[in-house]
């Protein structure tokens, strides 16, 4: 009687494991734009109205000093051009649509990504929308550090034979309370 009850049940399934967390995971958003890559190296995410937006690997904008040049071409609208100058700032990978809006409302002027990795010891990519002019860019001086161990020196001495970054990907600053303050000194 078992026997004809299983023949009903059809093929029996094995039991799927859910320990490889990571292959799951590449599963689970395999087929979601936002996390593939283009075969020449960029990320795609939607923007707008189901319009890509391309970040460049490597994110180094219209151009980093003391790096070697490609001859960019931007064309800002009549109404950007010059004085008064604008700067925006925000996350590279901020949610859909925000890079086109920001942009509408500063004359449609193109996003210019970067990661600050090139410029200093930390590893954050960021998208700017702005007016100033891009030719013959400069560093300031003196040269920020570049390296963990060229910004935090005292570091070097216990830092983990383990840990092989040179950049930090991640910076908080927190500014507490004064009751916040107080409770930590009298603990």
């Amino acid at each position: 009687m078992s026997k004809e009850a299983d023949a009903l049940l059809g093929p029996e399934e094995e039991p799927k494991l859910l320990n490889n967390f990571t292959k799951h995971k590449k599963r689970k958003h395999s087929n979601c734009d936002a996390w593939s890559k283009k075969r020449r190296g960029e990320k795609k995410l939607l923007h707008g109205d189901e319009e890509p937006i391309c970040l460049p690997n490597p994110m180094v904008g219209f151009g980093v000093p003391m790096e070697s040049r490609t001859i960019v071409r931007r064309t800002l609208p009549e109404a950007a051009i010059g004085p008064p100058y604008f700067y925006y700032e925000n996350i590279a990978l901020a949610p859909k649509g925000v890079w086109d809006t920001i942009s509408r409302f500063l004359y449609d002027v193109e996003p210019e990504f970067v990661d600050s990795k090139y410029f200093c010891a930390t590893a954050r990519k960021r998208g700017y929308v702005h007016n100033l002019p891009i030719n013959n860019r400069f560093p300031l001086l003196p040269l920020p550090p570049r390296m963990i161990h060229e910004a935090l020196p005292l570091t070097k001495k216990w830092w983990p034979s383990w840990d092989t970054r040179t950049k930090l990907n991640c910076l908080q600053t927190c500014i507490g309370s004064a009751e916040l303050t107080e409770d930590q000194k009298g603990s």
